[in-house]
């Protein structure tokens, strides 16, 4: 793996426009120049452009794209600072949303969604509060934005759908759920090369229809269900890299991952307070 980050960097794997700029530096040299959008967001050291640069492979107008829709989202929200920390402790040490601390086989960070969990912290602190559960979720996406191997490599998304009902469809208006996908599509350095789902609904038909016209093709694609057989999901992700949400025997301690993750964004965002 650490040879295949290597020929990444030099432009070896996934082409792109790196020819041209020349190397990985370079390259970020050349973003860094570029990035003179009109925002006020102003991160522009190397180690965070090179975020964009691996996730486009290194197609430099297609970096710069995504770090002016970052930027911007950052400039209109100014979300990060006013992020409820306890909320993002509590996201995961439920296990409603988690950056598993595994790999699937080709070396892809693996995101979990379990429904009953996520939903039972919606009732736990209120329907008013599901804006700031999702800040908490893209809050966690900025640890992503450190990890080299899921810039390169990407990420799979598994979700547990068992519980989800109609009436938690209301809790979210059509342009939420289309600006909570355009983050996650344009303006975070994260590919999700694939989402895999069990337990899914009847009712997630008219989710589906609520968020398919804003998915982009190459995603709709990535998006397999698998019903209740979780030995269909382990011929994609091992049974042993997987939670007890999956029938899987993964443990970690999420207390201390969240505390990590809180302290490490808090840190490469010049944060010194948690609200």
């Amino acid at each position: 793996m650490h040879v295949l980050i290597r020929q990444h960097e030099r432009g070896g794997v996934g082409g792109g426009q790196a020819a041209a700029v020349g190397s990985a530096p370079a390259a970020a040299a050349a973003l860094g120049a570029a990035a003179t959008a009109p925002c006020s967001y102003s991160r522009r050291d190397n180690k965070f452009l090179m975020a964009f640069l691996r996730c486009k492979k290194f197609d430099t107008a297609r970096a710069f794209d995504e770090y002016t829709n970052y930027s911007r989202f950052h400039d209109e929200y100014g979300w990060l600072p006013t992020t409820q920390r306890d909320l993002v402790r509590r996201l995961l040490t439920s296990g409603a949303f988690s950056i598993l601390p595994t790999r699937d086989p080709d070396g892809r960070v693996l995101l979990s969604v379990v429904t009953r969990h996520l939903l039972a912290l919606v009732d736990e602190v209120g329907a008013s509060q599901v804006t700031s559960i999702l800040k908490a979720i893209l809050f966690l996406l900025e640890v992503l934005i450190a990890d080299v191997e899921a810039q390169i490599f990407g990420a799979v998304i598994v979700q547990n759908l068992e519980g989800y009902a109609l009436r938690y469809v209301r809790y979210m208006k059509a342009s939420e759920y289309r600006l909570f996908l355009h983050l996650c599509q344009d303006c975070y350095p994260l590919r999700a090369n694939a989402m895999y789902a069990v337990h899914e609904p009847l009712v997630l038909r008219t989710v589906w229809a609520i968020v398919r016209p804003f998915m982009k093709a190459k995603v709709k694609r990535r998006f397999k269900t698998f019903g209740a057989s979780y030995s269909v999901l382990y011929d994609h992700i091992p049974r042993e890299s997987l939670t007890a949400d999956f029938g899987g025997t993964l443990q970690f301690d999420a207390n201390a991952a969240a505390s990590r993750w809180i302290a490490a964004v808090d840190a490469a965002n010049g944060l010194t307070q948690s609200p």
